[in-house]
């Protein structure tokens, strides 16, 4: 079986600005501690996971996307500080926190 390639997600998705991400690989666990509800169904592992903070100066929370592999989101939680966030995610994804990466694209190219 082909697994697919997976690829840096974009500056900004949606939107929220893209702070940090992982990829869910052989090595997280799947906790399933949290359970998070979309459309009334409930929201199983997801391959990819972005921390993002709202473009909205107003919206003070940091965001965890949880996403399929081309980054379309399927759940959306949020946290009020980016430690917080990655707590979170760690605690539904074990192993998880060692594999984000920070982006670090400049205003300009987010706000495109």
């Amino acid at each position: 079986m082909n697994t697919p390639s997976r690829h840096v997600p974009p500056p900004a998705i949606g939107s929220d600005r893209v702070i940090a991400y992982a990829f869910v690989d052989a090595s997280v666990t799947f906790t399933n501690k949290k359970r998070l509800f979309v459309d009334g169904e409930l929201l199983g592992a997801v391959p990819c996971i972005a921390i993002c903070k709202s473009m909205d100066e107003d919206l003070k929370d940091y965001l965890i996307l949880y996403c399929d592999e081309e980054w379309n989101v399927l759940g959306v939680t949020g946290d009020p500080s980016y430690a917080k966030a990655l707590d979170e995610v760690e605690r539904c994804y074990q192993g998880i926190s060692s594999k984000f990466i920070r982006l670090k694209y400049s205003e300009r190219v987010v706000r495109k």
